[in-house]
Order: C-alpha cells, then sequence, then structure tokens
C-alpha cells in the first residue's frame, strides 16, 4: 500500500468551489449497495512507472455506482473521461525499471462508503482531505 492511503478514485480535476457545493448535493442522492472488489491482477506500467493491483471483472454495483456518479455530476459542469473505467489500486509508483512479480495473492476489498475527496499536492506529495462522506446500503 503506498502510504497507508487505501481508495479507489473516480478524479473529477480541478474543481472551484461551487462545484465542489454541486457535488456535494447531487452525491447526496446516489444510492448503492456495499459491495466486494476482487483485486486480482497485477500490472507494470511502465511509462507512468507505476505498479498496480487491477481486476478481473468490474463488479455491477461499482459499474452502476460510477455510472450514477457520473451522470449526476455532469450537471455540475463535470466532463466524463472518455477512456474505460478501470479500478485500480496504485501498489507503488517511480518504479525505475520493471519489477520482478512473484506470486500474486488476489486482495479483496468490502466498499462500504463513497467519499468526496479533495487532494492537495504540495513539497511532501499529496494530501488528501474528506469533504463529504456517505454509507452504501
Amino acid at each position: 500500500m503506498v502510504c497507508g492511503r487505501k481508495f479507489l478514485s473516480l478524479f473529477l480535476g480541478e474543481c472551484d468551489d461551487q462545484a465542489v457545493r454541486c457535488y456535494l448535493q447531487v452525491v447526496k442522492g446516489i444510492a448503492s449497495k456495499s459491495f466486494s472488489i476482487l483485486f486480482d491482477r497485477i500490472i507494470f506500467r511502465k511509462k507512468q512507472s507505476i505498479l498496480w493491483a487491477s481486476v478481473s471483472s468490474v463488479p455491477l454495483e461499482l459499474e452502476m455506482l460510477n455510472l450514477h456518479l457520473q451522470a449526476a455530476i455532469t450537471g455540475c459542469g463535470y466532463k466524463p473521461e472518455e477512456r474505460k473505467f478501470i479500478p485500480h489500486v496504485t501498489v507503488a509508483c517511480k518504479i525505475k525499471q520493471s519489477p520482478i512479480i512473484g506470486e500474486w495473492r488476489p486482495v479483496e476489498w468490502n466498499i462500504d462508503r463513497l467519499v468526496l475527496m479533495r487532494s492537495q499536492a504540495d513539497v511532501h506529495g499529496v494530501r488528501y482531505m474528506s469533504l463529504g462522506a456517505w454509507s452504501l446500503g
């Protein structure tokens, strides 16, 4: 785990305060069941120098949550990404050479809440601040 952080994210890009207020309002209305996700693949992205844990199959609940979130926040000015949604967790970054990957044991996470976070880059890296959190049923 990189720096002890454990989360999946939908990147929203640069947001002004008005957009953040809008996101906080519309996300309240998103309903989803809690679900599990199985990270059963390990991927090295040479160009980005990162190592990912990813999934062979995206849980239906996560696909639906992603679609509902994107539809809701589009009304706040969010422009959805063109690329396919691929859940992943960054395991390591700034890797200088291809890692030797041995046995990989799948990792299952239970997802029971949705959190709106703001990232702030500084000289020490990136800090994440929670702006709101909602339980998933």
